[in-house]
């Protein structure tokens, strides 16, 4: 009589073991994470409905600038010039940036708020609001989801909504990450309607050295980076068309201008 072979086969092993932290990260996950996530994102709420969100927010978010500008400063030393082109408290601008890193918003933000102490409401691909706990992190700093390869509505109404109330708006018009340098990819023309619409500036702003600190390739940061951001003087689209919003080619032309400049503003590091 033959005896059952009890030995497993190879790959069986890593196998189970994978579905095992699977299981244990899924219940954790739902458990832990998304509950922690969830009463967040509700005190957030609260404050906001409380019209608390200048004595409690605010405060937040500037304590996130100090660490976050402590980290890169001492990392890469970094470098903010131009502060003195975005607009004062109270009126309202877009920020628009080149995109090599997935490091870059966490830099526009430092960039913007270091030196002039305001706040930027930025865009950030749906995805990432998923993620328990970094999604009501950004969202505690002002940041918002937006639908990619698609036309949200709902989150340029937001925008607008913003923009119109004298907040700042950021965004990166490639809508991905690029190559890294001056190999921009196309714009999408989302900011400059947004501009239009909104009756406000865009503010340029070129960041240079993330791709070489963590670029679009890179499975592990550059701790020997030089991080550079420069802002441009405002581009006043707006006042060029006047609220009436062009065709979808003059669009891209102004987009693809606007573009070249802060392609003009990158310095090599």
């Amino acid at each position: 009589m033959n005896q059952m072979s009890t030995s497993q086969g190879p790959g069986e092993a890593p196998e189970k073991e994978e579905k095992k932290e699977n299981a244990m990260y899924g219940a954790l996950k739902k458990f832990v994470l998304k509950p922690v996530d969830s009463a967040f994102v509700q005190l957030l709420n609260m404050v906001e409905q409380a019209g608390f969100s200048k004595q409690i927010q605010y405060p937040h978010y500037l304590n996130q600038d100090a660490f976050w500008w402590a980290v890169m400063n001492g990392f890469f030393n970094m470098e903010i010039t131009g502060s003195e082109h975005v607009p004062p408290e109270g009126q309202g601008a877009i920020v628009a940036s080149n995109h090599s890193s997935m490091f870059d918003p966490l830099v526009q933000g430092v960039a913007l708020c270091h030196y002039t102490r305001r706040r930027i409401h930025e865009m950030g691909k749906e995805e990432i609001f998923t993620w328990p706990l970094i999604n009501a992190y950004l969202r505690w700093i002002y940041g918002f989801p937006v639908k990619r390869g698609e036309h949200d509505v709902e989150a340029f109404e937001k925008a607008l909504e913003l923009v119109k109330a004298g907040e700042i708006v950021g965004m990166f018009p490639e809508g991905t990450i690029n190559e890294g340098g001056a190999n921009f990819l196309e714009a999408k023309t989302g900011f400059i309607r947004l501009a239009i619409e909104g009756d406000v500036p865009i503010i340029p702003l070129a960041i240079s050295g993330t791709d070489k600190i963590f670029g679009k390739h890179m499975r592990t940061p550059n701790l020997s980076g030089k991080l550079t951001c420069r802002f441009g003087p405002p581009i006043n689209v707006h006042q060029k068309y006047k609220g009436a919003v062009p065709s979808k080619d003059v669009l891209q032309k102004e987009a693809d201008a606007l573009m070249e400049i802060i392609k003009g503003l990158l310095v090599s590091v």
